[in-house]
This record gives C-alpha cells, structure tokens and sequence, in this order.
C-alpha cells in the first residue's frame, strides 16, 4: 500500500505541475486516485497511518514511510482545499489525543511529526493563503450542499426508502433542481455527483441505504475505539499502533464523504479498512478444514468454478466495451478532419460492440452531417444520391430512436432526438409532431432548461403555429 500511494503520488504531483507522462493523459485534473479531491482526500487519510508506522517500524522502512508523508505533504498544498486541512487538523488532535493516553507505547520524540501538521493546517484554514507556483489552481465546480439538500428532499419524496437507484443523481438533478442555476453560467451543466458522497447517496440509496451506511462505519469505529481504549496486556503493545492507524484513516475518510465525493479507490479502501478493523477486533475466527472427499471441499470448488466462469465472462464483455470506446475516439478524430466517412464506419463498429447511448447519438449525428454537406452543393439530387439521401435520413432517426430506447432516462438522448427531427422537418412526413413529442419528453427530464423550451418553440414557428410559437418563446 505504502509503495503503490507513493507512485500515485508523485505521478499526481507531476500532473498538477503539468509535467504529463503519457500523452493520453494532458490535464492536470487527471491522476490514478480519482479527482484532484480525491487525490487530496487519499493523501489526507493516509496521513496518520504514515505517521504510526514510520515511528513504530524497523530503521530502513523508516525511508519508505517518511518518503510517503513527503509526498502527501507536496500533495496536499498543491491541492489546497479548505476541507482537506479541516481532515488534517482532525487528524492531528485525534492522533495527539491517543498519543498521550497510550503515551507507553510511543515515542514522545516523535511527538513533533502530528504537532507539525496540527499548526501547518491551522495556517492554512486561518490565513488561507494562495500558492503562486502553480500555473493554475486546480479548481472543481460542484454542487452546493443547500441545492443538492433541495435535489435530494424531492427526489425522497418519489422514493423514500430506497432512492432513485445507484449512479441516477445526474437525472434527480435534471428533474428536481430548483432553477436557481438558470440564471448563472453554469446553466447548461448537468452535474452526475451532488455535494459529497453522503449528499449523493442519500438521494441514490434513499433512507434505508443511509442507514445502513451509516450504521455500519458507525459500528466499525466504535469498536474500534473501543479496543484502542480497553486493551492491555504484551499484545496490546503491538496491535494497538495499527489498530489505531486503522481507525483513524478510516474517520477521516468517513468525514471527508460528507464535504467531498469518493472514488472507486477511495470506496475500495473504505471497505478494506472497515475488513481490517474486524480482523484487528474480534479474536473469534473459524478455522475449516478441506479434506479431498469432503462435501465442503465440492462445494468451494463449484463456487470457484463459478466465479471463473463469470469473470471470465466479465472480462470478454469489458473488454468489448473498450475496444469499442477506443473505435469511438478514433472516429471523433476523423470527424474532426472532415473524414466522415471513416468516422461513421468507426462509429457502427463501435455502436455493434457496445449499444451504447452515446455512440448511438453520435452515429445519427454523423448522418446529419453527411446530409447537411449534401444540401449544401445546391444541385438537384441525381437517382444514386436521391437512394443515399434516403437511407441517410432513415440511418439518423433509427440511430437517434435507439439511443432513447437504451437509456430513455438521459435528457440529452430525447433533445437530440427532437433536433434530429426538427432538421429533418420538410424532408420526413410528421417531423415535426416526432419532433415536439421527443422535445415535451426531454422537457419532462428537465423541465426548467430553457433551451429545450426555446427549442420546442421554433419547431411550432417552423410549422408557422406562430400563436403557440410565442408561448414557449416567452417561456
């Protein structure tokens, strides 16, 4: 663990400076933990453990751990978020506070290391200076915890108990914001997290899956606490350093989900410390036995064969799905230089590999395009293009109708699928009903964005229904 956050680390320094190792990766937003909050936020709970075990561990891991504090160090003021200096100092407290009551079993001339981070972060949160090393300050837009309060208090109000379901904030967003955004520059933005962890969760997973999350990381550190208070004897001497490391990178892991949300490696790491506060906790293991002609033994044989079939499985279909993202990024690069016909051919593959929405949307839009260039000549169609002007207008709508039908939950698939229509008003019979009923179903995703609105209008001005035109103009 130490050695994997120390190459993360440094690779996420050498990003924020904008030195950029691999080409894929040009932004300084980009590392391995996630976010730029999220890389402070794995830097800022990793911070007490590096600092029990580069006090209680052998001389030449001394190196290792005081090269990881280091790092985080560097990391963290390149971050520079209030919180994450809050999830300091708290760290700092917590870790002095348990220094002294467990002062025998640690090394008072290190009591130097928290008290140090204890004062760097009270600094930063009092005087809260800017850093002028920095091209650019890493910066991230996101909700604020009273809009996303608003998002989640309607969204509960349809689903109480279990919440909209994992990975739908960005469609609670679209349906329940309060407008409010409209009249800033982040009117068009469609935000797929809320606040934090907890604030999305609560709309995701409702009030029982809160709950249990809560009950749980509730359950862990109490007895976790607890067995750091409590425990004596030899033993102690050894297992209460890691047990305290343990608990605390996990509270202030849990704290920093309420003020920022996590990633796939911070939700992984949750999740091993919760396992190892209960292997450090309970004492009480059972221990089975595998002999050859036991039923047991057949019985984790199935169950291994099992999960070698399904990940076998698993990885076939990922790894579909990534030779069709690759298939996508190259046919966006054709597009861009005008080679449309190598970036639709592009688009299909990718389009037969994975049904996604996306690639589905794009794909219709490329018909529009290649119609588009046809209209611009200006000359009168001959046969040949009049038969591919037809299985281009076709190609479109199927390609814009599939998109909904894989996920009819995206507003952005029911709007291009009402612009799909609109251009097409003129050419197709009952266009533009298609187009109006495409544009009152993405309105009822997103009922306060007025492009959709404006939109709706000049499909009625385009059919010169100028009286209901003027309504949704002035909406």
């Amino acid at each position: 663990l130490a050695a994997s956050f120390l190459i993360a680390g440094i690779y996420g320094i050498l990003q924020l400076f904008g030195i950029y190792l691999f080409g894929f990766a040009n932004s300084m937003y980009f590392n391995t933990i996630g976010s730029v909050g999220a890389l402070g936020l794995y830097s800022a709970m990793m911070l007490p453990l590096f600092t029990i075990l580069l006090i209680t561990v052998k001389k030449w891991w001394k190196v290792l751990y005081g090269a990881n504090i280091a790092v985080l160090f560097v990391t963290l003021l390149l971050v520079n978020y209030g919180y994450l200096w809050w999830l300091v100092l708290l760290s700092s407290c917590l870790l002095m506070v348990f220094w002294i009551l467990k002062r025998d079993m640690f090394d008072g001339t290190w009591m130097f290391l928290p008290t140090f981070f204890l004062i760097v972060s009270l600094f930063f949160i009092i005087l809260q200076p800017e850093l002028g090393f920095l091209k650019n300050k890493p910066a991230e837009v996101t909700l604020s915890a009273s809009a996303n309060m608003s998002v989640n208090l309607k969204t509960l109000a349809h689903f109480p108990l279990f919440g909209s379901g994992p990975g739908s904030f960005a469609y609670d967003f679209l349906k329940y914001q309060n407008g409010k955004l409209n009249t800033s520059s982040f009117w068009n933005v469609q935000f797929n997290f809320g606040f934090s962890k907890f604030f999305t969760g609560l709309a995701t997973t409702g009030i029982l899956g809160t709950i249990a999350w809560l009950a749980m990381i509730g359950y862990a550190l109490y007895y976790g606490v607890k067995k750091c208070l409590v425990e004596k004897g030899s033993q102690a001497a050894l297992r209460t350093p890691i047990l305290l490391a343990v608990v605390l990178v996990l509270a202030v892991l849990v704290l920093g989900s309420f003020f920022f949300n996590t990633s796939l490696v911070l939700e992984f790491m949750m999740f091993l410390y919760v396992g190892l506060l209960s292997a450090l906790v309970f004492k009480n293991h059972t221990t089975y036995n595998l002999k050859p002609s036991s039923l047991l033994t057949l019985e984790v044989t199935v169950c291994f064969t099992a999960l070698a079939i399904f990940g076998a499985g698993f990885l076939i279909l990922e790894g579909k799905r990534y030779v069709a993202n690759l298939d996508y990024a190259q046919a966006l690069a054709q597009v861009k230089k005008g080679n449309l016909e190598a970036g639709q051919k592009m688009l299909e593959r990718a389009a037969s590999l994975d049904n996604s929405d996306l690639y589905l949307r794009q794909l219709s839009q490329v018909y529009l395009l290649k119609i588009q260039a046809i209209a611009k000549t200006g000359k009168t169609p001959d046969d040949k293009t009049a038969a591919d002007l037809k299985v281009l207008v076709a190609n479109a709508i199927n390609s814009a109708k599939l998109a909904t039908d894989a996920n009819p939950n995206d507003v952005n698939n029911w709007s291009f699928r009402g612009g799909v229509y609109q251009n097409l008003i003129g050419l197709v019979g009952d266009a533009n009903t298609w187009a109006l009923k495409s544009y009152d179903s993405a309105i009822a995703l997103n009922p306060l964005n007025p492009y959709l609105l404006l939109q709706k209008g000049s499909v009625y001005y385009q059919q010169k229904d100028y009286q209901n035109a003027q309504v949704w103009f002035g909406k």
